[in-house]
């Protein structure tokens, strides 16, 4: 796998340096032919080493060779069909191609072409030209960026339930290639540090969008324009369109009611109530001088709270915990439930209200089709959010909830103006807050008892009591201003540069009390019993901490375009950063660790970028239909590049270094095991009568009593993530099926990791039947329970561990995606991608997982390596007269499992960190064991030795949703309407149905609890340690509640509240002169603008006559057809027209609407039956399958299509 994932990335890099590489197909004719030529400069004299590349027709099978020392050439083709695309090209020459055809007497002529001299172009007289030279395009959302290999979010009706519709994180969670881990969404193994989210190209806060707002989101995992960075992982945009001159006005109600759900498991009631309400719209006003266009909603989602204390039998032994424990857990922990709190939470509620909208001045003048020559607009948005009883688990008792809230809101400013038509110049500012603020239900220690249920089904828990929310708050602000330049600066317009700059300020200031209460450990039920923590720890001090930091980049790029079909993009991204404030320095660590803590990172890197595009037939773009919107690609292309990608450097970097400088004042953590833990009167906190511990007890200088100062600061070397990527895509219709491979490969440098300076190193003991190095002396153990005090692995006593954030780990990362689809029909659409990838890492033992020197690093297995994935999509639209106007869409991914590496619950080497790998024990490979079938089978191939790093592989997932909707029109009101019915998680419900209490986890991420034990205890004598084995290890049991999806039927009802675009259009032409300001229309300008609604399907046929390789005599019958057809339209728009010019100023706006639809459906059919009775005549089967979208969608038509293109 390995080395075929490498082969993989070297292709993709070797790949994308050759614009000329496609490839040939084979063809069969009997008699074959012999093309001979020259290739001659403007003096007629021979050109040597021109390359010749020559088609045949109708398979297209290619061949080439280069010209000899005097320009001839000469091929054969043993098969030949007498129908030739020759082309040639030469360094320094403009390149030439001639159709070659036998003649009357079956030979084939000589081809001599001309390459005109590119020097004698640039120095010939000057010519007045007439025809305009085009000019930069204005906030054009490109669906094919040059080399890259974006992907537009998912439009299928149901790919995301409605219920989370805009959530940009469930959008990027459907593109190919992008994997769910713990750690949150993974693309090749790089740092989710390097993700970025942005508005219109600028810093956006948010995390979802109001899902009736008009809004296109990409989602970027190269981008080869350099003005687009700051990611080094994956990049989503959001841009909230501009409004049109036709207007729309959306409402759309979700509704989830409990009675359609099941719980998420047997005895667990998960089941929710929500309303979601939205509303969305855009066009123009004042004329339709000014463009406006927004979107709102507002959500309000309540469940049943959960805890402990209401947590069914059946509930508790799904998650793996017996009843019985729970029961004696209540009993004893009840002094600990805060008497003087309020009630606990009767349910979980959250409610959020959202907006985002935009107002400018419209980018076109509508009755010339010009662009403005000055834009000016603002964007807004607000979200205001609250959520009650957070934190609620059926693992915890009700003290331990808390609630929060949240608010962000922004503005931008839009200035973008056409300098002598050639050059455009955008600038956009923008200002944003975003505040946070989580409270706790009970200001009480927290408390945790480690629970083993030894019973089949059971695991290793821990069950939690008294306080455990965390008191925080923040504020983030947002400063951006981005200026843009973009002109063409060669005369022939092949030439386009891009120069752009920004600069940012982030600034943030918060405070996060966690464990600011202090925390008690028990190591059983027993020790609860007898109130014996086994640990306290807490976190003392001033959290509030605040800062900033400016970034800045400046982009220069070139878009060339040197055939016409072939767009090339070069340029380079300078970026940099400086931190407005250092943290306070400790002079003391300097003195003992030879390094200073009040360093920052600071500095300027360059990136280069290349990438390119040849699209041999067809085009990148967007379709619209009744099962969704999705992108298409073209029939025919090529596309790669490669580039390096920096992530933004976050501003809260400093946060950690600032609050915990190990200076008098600062954050410090105690932490007490063994003898030194203080007593927990959990009566007295309850009531307030008693203090919560400060400290340890006993000897201030006792091996069990960790008080030193914790430390963190980062490495002088410290960079921002960033990666060097590179990607090959190749697409084309195998037997009518569009299809499509990606390769990627990702070199991931300077990736985030850490290290802890004050880690000594020195082995005092090797643990018995492990052989495991231990760095904490024997007399630095807990024998009761097992605890490790890192107090004898340090190198001074004066700090406690002084973590040191570094840059130093990499990562390498490739895939390869094929996608495949139908070609749309008008009511099937089936299409799959599947992802082959492969992720290595370096890491260390403070990153990953440790068996010895925590400090070493090693290569292996990435934790985010998900080897396949397939994202899945099936959408069928219904005809027959019952089911008329009914979709069923289904959007599914399944990915492999997550690799995980077996541990040990806390820490056992003594470095303080709870990292350590398990040794598997030969007991481990018995039945007796207790463990989980995928556990057990990873074991058995590890025994006897220590665990392998992500040795074991944990389930696959399955996440399906999909939608039954029902589409209508309210003919009273003129309305369109739909109705939907929404399955979340359709295989949970099967999973329920079919296992009943014995869930298998279908549905939803899985992933597998990687503690295979804990420890209980220590030997001092043989210096060995005792642990319990989690029976539940390797199983997901603990993802059903959190993680999992409960199976649910939503209700969605959408709804378009404005004018029809029918009613729309015939409102604009037939108003003006009748009672409305403006020039009433007559026949001609009616004509021309109705004919502007159907398309002439043979004049992209004509357009494409090089590629579809049309003979003289096939393009001499399909102008002749299209000129047939023109006639005939002509005649039907003049029927039309010479009766709506007829109307009277008051006229029947139904009767005048049947007559412009009638004549519309009219002309579609005229053209539809023309492409059918024609072109089967004149084309071969190769290219009809290869014909333009529209013309294609005609000819594979069965019956009259209800096709409409709006124009004004």
């Amino acid at each position: 796998m390995r080395m075929i994932m490498k082969a993989a990335s070297f292709i993709a890099v070797s790949a994308s340096l050759f614009l000329l590489a496609f490839p040939a197909n084979s063809a069969a004719q009997a008699k074959p032919d012999t093309l001979t030529g020259r290739a001659i400069s403007d003096s007629t004299s021979g050109i040597p080493a021109a390359a010749i590349t020559i088609t045949r027709a109708p398979d297209r099978l290619v061949q080439r060779t280069v010209t000899d020392s005097s320009g001839y050439w000469k091929l054969i083709f043993a098969d030949g069909t007498g129908d030739y695309l020759v082309h040639a090209i030469a360094p320094g020459y403009n390149s030439a191609r001639k159709r070659v055809l036998r003649d009357s007497t079956g030979k084939l002529r000589p081809v001599d072409l001309k390459l005109a001299s590119m020097a004698a172009a640039q120095t010939i007289a000057p010519v007045r030209v007439s025809e305009a030279r085009p000019r930069p395009e204005r906030e054009s959302f490109e669906f094919d960026k040059i080399g890259s290999n974006d992907n537009t979010a998912v439009g299928l009706l149901g790919a995301i339930p409605p219920t989370i519709a805009g959530d940009l994180n469930a959008v990027v969670a459907l593109t190919p290639g992008i994997v769910s881990t713990q750690g949150g969404l993974s693309v090749l193994g790089a740092d989710a540090s390097g993700n970025s989210t942005t508005l219109g190209g600028m810093g956006f806060p948010g995390a979802s969008v109001p899902r009736d707002a008009k809004t296109e989101v990409r989602v970027s995992t190269t981008a080869f324009d350099p003005s687009e960075g700051w990611f080094s992982a994956y990049r989503t945009n959001v841009e909230l369109s501009q409004g049109n001159v036709f207007a729309f006005r959306r409402v759309s109600t979700t509704i989830d009611a409990p009675f359609l759900q099941a719980p998420v498991a047997p005895g667990a009631d998960t089941r929710f109530t929500n309303a979601r309400i939205s509303s969305g719209g855009d066009g123009m006003f004042w004329g339709e001088r000014t463009a406006y266009s927004y979107g709102v909603e507002g959500t309000r989602r309540s469940s049943p709270f959960q805890s402990i204390q209401f947590a069914s039998d059946q509930a508790l032994r799904t998650i793996g915990v017996s009843p019985d424990s729970v029961k004696r857990f209540l009993g004893l922990a009840a002094p600990a439930f805060a008497r003087r709190a309020a009630d606990p939470f009767a349910r979980s509620t959250s409610e959020n209200v959202s907006m985002i909208a935009r107002i400018d001045r419209a980018g076109y003048d509508f009755k010339t089709y010009e662009p403005r020559d000055l834009v000016l607009g603002a964007v807004g948005f607000l979200n205001i959010g609250r959520n009650g009883g957070i934190g609620g688990s059926p693992f915890a008792s009700f003290e331990n909830a808390g609630e929060a809230t949240s608010s962000s809101g922004g503005v931008q400013g839009i200035f973008s103006k056409f300098v002598r038509k050639r050059l455009l110049l955008d600038t956009r500012t923008s200002l944003s807050v975003n505040r946070t603020e989580s409270r706790p239900l009970t200001e009480l220690p927290s408390g945790s008892v480690v629970v083993l249920s030894d019973y089949g089904t059971g695991s290793l828990s821990s069950l939690e009591f008294g306080g455990g929310a965390t008191s925080a708050s923040s504020r983030n602000t947002l400063w951006e201003t981005l200026a843009r330049a973009d002109f063409y600066w060669d005369k022939a317009s092949r030439h386009s540069a891009v120069v752009a700059a920004d600069l940012r300020y982030d600034g943030f200031s918060n405070r996060q009390n966690a464990n600011a209460n202090g925390s008690f450990l028990y190591n059983s039920l027993a020790d609860l019993e007898r109130n014996a923590p086994a640990m306290f720890s807490r976190s003392l001090g001033d959290s509030e901490r605040s800062g900033g930091e400016w970034n800045g980049f400046l982009s220069i790029s070139d878009r060339w375009r040197p055939w016409p079909k072939v767009r090339v993009m070069a340029g380079v991204r300078m970026e940099g950063n400086r931190f407005s404030r250092a943290p306070l320095r400790n002079a003391a660590i300097e003195q003992v660790f030879g390094v200073r803590n009040d360093r920052v990172p600071n500095g300027v890197h360059v990136s280069p970028r290349l990438g390119f595009t040849w699209v041999r037939t067809g085009m990148f773009r967007h379709q619209t239909t009744n099962m969704g919107s999705y992108g298409m690609n073209p029939a025919s292309f090529i596309r790669g590049g490669i580039g390096e990608f920096r992530a933004f450097t976050s501003p809260q970097l400093l946060s950690g270094a600032s609050a915990y400088t190990g200076l008098p004042g600062a954050v410090r953590q105690i932490s007490c095991i063994g003898s030194s833990v203080p007593f927990a009167d959990w009566m007295g906190f309850a009531e307030g009568a008693s203090d919560i511990p400060s400290d340890c007890i006993g000897p201030s200088a006792g091996s069990f009593r960790d008080a030193a100062p914790h430390v963190e600061l980062l490495d002088v070397g410290y960079k921002p993530s960033r990666s060097w990527r590179a990607n090959f895509g190749y697409g084309s219709i195998f037997h009518d099926f569009p299809y499509a491979i990606d390769l990627l490969s990702s070199l991931n440098l300077d990736q985030p990791g850490r290290t802890n300076l004050n880690f000594a190193g020195v082995e005092q003991f090797r643990s018995g039947g492990e052989n495991r190095p231990v760095f904490a002396a024997p007399s630095g153990i807990v024998s009761s329970t097992g605890l490790v005090s890192a107090n004898g692995s340090r190198i001074s006593t004066q700090f406690g561990s002084v973590i040191q954030g570094h840059s130093r780990l990499r990562s390498f990362g490739s895939q390869m995606t094929m996608s495949l689809r139908t070609t749309p029909r008008g009511n099937l659409l089936l299409a799959g991608a599947y992802t082959l990838g492969s992720v290595r890492s370096l890491e260390s033992g403070y990153d990953g997982s440790t068996f010895g020197d925590p400090r070493a690093t090693s290569w292996g297995r990435a934790s985010s390596d998900v080897r396949h994935q397939f994202v899945l999509q099936a959408g069928r639209t219904f005809l027959s007269t019952v089911f008329k106007g009914t979709v069923v869409t289904a959007v599914g991914t399944v990915q492999s499992g997550l690799p995980y590496t077996p541990i040990v619950a806390s820490d056992v080497n003594g470095d303080g960190f709870r990292n350590d790998r398990a040794f598997v024990f030969p007991a481990m490979s018995g039945q007796g064991a207790g463990l989980s079938d995928a556990g057990a089978d990873c074991l058995r191939r590890q025994v006897g030795a220590v665990a392998r790093r992500n040795a074991c592989e944990g389930p696959w997932s399955v996440v399906l949703n999909a939608q039954i909707t029902r589409s209508f029109e309210i003919k009273r009101y003129g309305r369109d309407a739909m109705v939907g019915l929404a399955i979340a998680n359709p295989l949970g419900g099967l999973d329920q149905l079919l296992h009943g209490n014995e869930l298998r986890g279908w549905g939803g991420i899985r992933a597998a609890d990687p503690v295979l034990y804990s420890v209980s205890g220590f030997n001092r004598a043989t210096g060995s340690f005792a642990y319990n084995i989690n029976p539940g290890f390797g199983s997901p049991r603990s993802s059903y509640f959190g993680l999992a999806t409960p199976f649910r039927v939503t209700l969605d009802v959408r709804m378009n509240v404005g004018r029809s675009l029918p009613q729309q259009q015939m409102e604009k032409w037939l108003r003006p002169g009748r009672g409305k300001p403006g020039k009433k229309l007559g026949v001609a300008d009616l004509k021309k603008r109705y004919s502007r609604n159907v398309n002439d399907p043979y004049r992209g046929i004509l357009a494409e006559s090089d590629s579809l390789l049309l003979t003289r005599e096939q393009g001499d019958s399909i102008r002749a057809a299209q000129k047939r057809t023109a006639l005939s339209a002509d005649s039907l728009w003049t029927t039309m027209a010479d009766k709506l010019v007829l109307l009277p100023d008051n006229f029947d706006s139904k009767a005048a609407l049947a007559i412009q639809e009638s004549a519309i459906d009219d002309a579609w059919e005229l053209y539809r039956m023309s492409v059918k009775n024609t072109l089967g005549r004149i084309l071969s089967p190769l290219q009809l399958s290869m014909l333009p979208w529209d013309s294609r969608n005609l000819w594979l038509s069965t019956k009259p299509m209800k096709l409409r293109t709006y124009m004004f």
